[in-house]
């Protein structure tokens, strides 16, 4: 075989980049610094060679990974894949051939690097030669090498903390120690104890709430210290504390007089208005769970999504009972909203008897459609809302003083964020008007002049926002639903980036940045929450390592309804906690990494990632 060949069948395509981008984004320079372990026992050039290329392939998220080894007789390129039911021996075995092969060929440094795809300033490498000297180390951020008492990095200062290469010779050792002992590579341990410690304490997360109300204790308590208070604002109508409390008491007695309650469903077909406090309300009063349908989606999708909720009664703005005639086999029972208000007032003796819901019970119903396109109807429970409300309380320090916007789709699991955590303190909700949501001057003109304080967002809308327009009283935009474009802020809000999958209720991680960002993070996990990120043998990988995020804790769902199967492949048995509230673990599919400070990194679906020129990408992000 000639070198041509040889490079071809290794190296045609693209090599994948085996460490995740710097910790740090200075510009490239020259400054090294080194760093030491001792080594446990004397292994042979493959075998270390080996231990380094599983250790990059565990830290870039892939079963294969290469770069240059500098020999006493110069350099060669070297690139491997494996499997993880390899063994540790054969993967050194496939070492010692790939290189006994390479070193058959003459090679240039810079036939090395174009073999690679290597980035100037970028470049990692394994030195069998000893300390490099500083004219063989440019280009590099990385080298490797051992002398049989030590296993030694070498890296460029302005290219990497020293945190993260301790971190990452950590897990170089405990992969040497796994090696000798492993059957196969998936059963390697790579994550040393002490970073395992570090792991474990940004999951120290626990704090105390309430967990015996529900949101609908909370409202009553509220409505009944300050029944003035403003409750919710639409357009130029609002309604206190007192006036919601009433009108959805009265909404309560006729779904409990309709023989409704715990365990049952209730959809509401309504446009943006009050009743999107006022109709959720008065269906959680009665021990229901509301089923939100947002009228901006297809009839075929509401009617298979009420449908496959069993929902027994749906609440419809009049303007909307027309299409209710397209909601084949759903319930003919339903109430016009118009009606509401018309209601008999209810006594304290009737409220007494109307069933009040649990924290074991169904809250909402939130659908997503997932990568199939079928709706699956998410059941949020009441107590996942509580913990959430909670963060939220802690986090943002909402006051009955407070008003807060009402953006996010009646639909998203998004817009509870908007709601039930001012209702649980006595502010006022502030419903954004449909026409008015993607109209930022609009948007900003209701901000000012309700003085509000807090606004969710999706991440780009909230992001231009920031860019675009003064809002003294605002002092949140609270960005998600995708992943933000770092920008540099121009008035002084706090951009909270939040995360979260619907299925553990809303958001999990928050970060409030106030200054640019090249990367900005998701942040770090919420209370009662733990965040594990996992590699594809189950594994928890150590900080900078991409892996598959996992999340356990007081948020995570009921699963999905009607979806058995779906919900075992997602909701798993927590392997990495006993304690009964986490005791499940919800896979989320997405790929991050944990920085060294605890906080999180988005890097895309697990699904959806591409490698271009050796960088990781989403297929959105290409397109």
């Amino acid at each position: 075989m000639n070198k041509e060949t040889w490079l071809e069948l290794y190296f045609s395509d693209e090599m994948p980049d085996c460490l995740p981008l710097p910790d740090r984004r200075e510009e490239y320079a020259s400054r090294w610094e080194n760093f030491a372990l001792p080594a446990e026992a004397k292994e042979d050039a493959a075998r270390r060679i080996a231990e380094i290329l599983f250790l990059l392939g565990v830290y870039g998220g892939l079963e294969e990974a290469g770069f240059p080894v500098r020999t006493p007789e110069g350099w060669l390129p070297l690139r491997l894949n494996w499997k993880g039911d390899l063994s540790p021996d054969a993967l050194t075995e496939h070492v010692r051939e790939r290189m006994e092969e390479g070193t058959a060929f003459s090679w240039t440094k810079e036939e090395v690097w174009e073999a690679l795809g290597l980035e100037q300033g970028r470049g990692i490498a394994f030195s069998l030669a000893g300390e490099l000297p500083p004219e063989e180390r440019e280009g590099f951020a990385l080298i490797f090498r051992a002398d049989g008492e030590r296993l030694l990095l070498s890296y460029v200062l302005s290219s990497y903390k020293a945190e993260f290469i301790r971190t990452l010779a950590l897990s170089w050792r405990e992969i040497a120690r796994s090696f000798s002992t492993a059957g196969t590579l998936s059963a390697v341990s790579v994550t040393a104890p002490e970073t395992m410690e570090v792991l474990d304490s940004f999951n120290r997360t626990a704090r105390d709430y309430d967990r015996k109300a529900t949101i609908v204790d909370q409202f009553r308590a509220r409505a009944a210290e300050g029944p003035d208070n403003i409750a919710v604002i639409y357009e130029e109508k609002s309604y206190t504390y007192r006036e919601v409390d009433d009108l959805s008491d009265r909404l309560a007695h006729y779904i409990s007089g309709q023989g409704l309650g715990r365990g049952d469903t209730v959809a509401v077909f309504i446009p943006r208005s009050e009743y999107m406090v006022i109709a959720s309300l008065g269906v959680l009063k009665a021990g229901c769970a509301y089923e939100p349908l947002d009228p901006n989606y297809p009839d075929e999708r509401l009617a298979f999504m009420a449908k496959d909720a069993s929902a027994k009664l749906i609440l419809a703005d009049d303007s909307l009972l027309p299409r209710l005639e397209n909601f084949d086999g759903c319930s003919d029972k339903r109430l016009c909203i118009s009606e509401i208000p018309r209601l008999p007032q209810t006594a304290e003796e009737e409220r007494k008897n109307i069933q009040a819901p649990r924290p074991e019970d169904l809250f909402t119903l939130i659908y997503t459609s997932g990568t199939t396109g079928v709706p699956k109807g998410v059941r949020i429970l009441h107590r996942n809302l509580m913990a959430y409300a909670a963060w939220y309380r802690r986090f943002f320090e909402p006051t009955e003083k407070s008003r807060i916007t009402c953006y996010n789709s009646y639909g998203f699991d998004g817009s509870m964020t908007d709601m039930y955590p001012a209702l649980t303190v006595g502010a006022a909700v502030v419903v954004i008007p449909e026409e008015k949501k993607l109209d930022l001057p609009a948007l900003a003109d209701i901000i000012r002049r309700h003085g509000v304080s807090i606004s969710d967002l999706p991440s780009q809308v909230g992001r231009q926002f920031a860019l675009t327009m003064d809002c003294p009283s605002l002092k949140y935009i609270v960005g998600g639903g995708e992943k933000l474009t770092p920008f540099r802020p121009v008035h002084p809000y706090i951009f909270a980036n939040e995360y979260g999958p619907t299925e553990a209720t809303i958001a999990i991680t928050c970060y409030n940045m106030t200054e640019y960002e090249p990367d900005v993070p998701i942040g770090k996990p919420m209370d009662n929450t733990a965040i594990y990120i996992v590699d594809s043998a189950g594994r928890r990988v150590p900080p900078g390592a991409l892996g598959e995020l996992w999340v356990a804790g007081e948020q995570v769902t009921g699963g999905y309804l009607n979806r058995p199967e779906k919900t075992r492949e997602v909701f798993v048995p927590n392997p990495f906690s006993a304690h009964p509230a986490y005791k499940t673990a919800y896979r989320t599919g997405d790929v991050v990494r944990y920085r060294t400070d605890g906080n999180i990194e988005f890097v895309g679906r697990r699904d959806g990632l591409v490698k271009i020129r050796g960088f990781r990408g989403e297929l959105v992000e290409v397109e």
